[in-house]
Formats: C-alpha cells, structure tokens, sequence
C-alpha cells in the first residue's frame, strides 16, 4: 500500500511539473536600456503572484498552467499591463523583455510648515532650519508675522 501512495504522488507530482512553466524576464528602461531593479511584477490568474527584479532586472516565477494578468510597475515609469495565455505555450521557459517608459512624477503642490521655534530670529525672519551640504550651507527661513512681532514687543 505504502509502494502505491509513493507511486501515486511521483506521478501527481510529475502531472503538475507538466502543467507549469517558468516565466522569466527582463525589466528595462526604455530610451536609456538601463537595467531596473525593485520593479513590483504581479502576475494576476487563478491565483497571485508577486516578484519585484533583483538589481539586474530579472524576475522569475513558477507558474500553472493558465490565463494570466502581468502588471509591471515602478515609481517614475508607466505601468505596463500584459495578458498571457500559458496554456498555448509548450515551451518550459517563456521570456519576457519588458521596457517602461520613465514618466516624471511632479507634485501638484508643496506645503512647508515650520513651527515658531527656531535656530535663530531677529527683528524681520527666523531661521527654522539649516543643512550643510558639500561646502554650503543652506537656510530654510522665513519672514515673521505681524502677531509675533507683536508678540516679541510686548502689544
């Protein structure tokens, strides 16, 4: 009995490994050809899937059989969708060579609030911050309001 269960799950085994292939890629940027890496790839079907490529650009993925959904995506690219049919292939390995067009992403707006504390104030601005970078150093300032002059005079 022991001899037919072993029998039995070689050949379940066997049966799935047929019923898969390996989807492997390549995720590159368009114009530059550059390699990108920590690209999110998710592979939608009767299950997920998820990889993101490693510093290369490469992802691969273990997949049944089946109708898939691929969406590919990374910070300052368009995503790209693709819709792949596993079970018209019959190769063990299918390649994808994908290339994301870089689309900037700009903030609409910027809000900086700085609190009333500050590194250094005279009669007309306060220094809320400062940084040095390289040889310079940078001053984040700003001009005071009317209530705290007030404030600072005593009105």
């Amino acid at each position: 009995m022991r001899c037919i269960l072993v029998v039995f799950f070689l050949a379940l085994a066997a049966a799935s490994t047929a019923q898969s292939s390996m989807l492997k890629g390549l995720v590159t940027e368009k114009t530059s050809g550059d390699s990108l890496s920590d690209v999110l790839v998710q592979v939608k079907g009767n299950f997920q899937y998820v990889r993101t490529t490693d510093e290369n650009g490469e992802f691969e993925l273990k997949l049944p059989k089946g109708d898939y959904f691929i969406t590919v995506s990374s910070l300052n690219h368009r995503d790209m969708l693709i819709r792949l049919d596993f079970a018209r292939f019959q190769e063990p390995e299918i390649f994808l060579d994908i290339k994301l067009v870089e689309t900037p992403n700009y903030l609409s707006e910027a809000i900086v609030s700085v609190e009333p504390d500050t590194v250094y104030s005279n009669e007309t601005y306060n220094v809320g911050d400062l940084a040095f970078i390289e040889d310079d150093i940078l001053l984040l300032t700003y001009e005071k309001e009317d209530r705290w002059k007030r404030q600072e005079h005593g009105d």
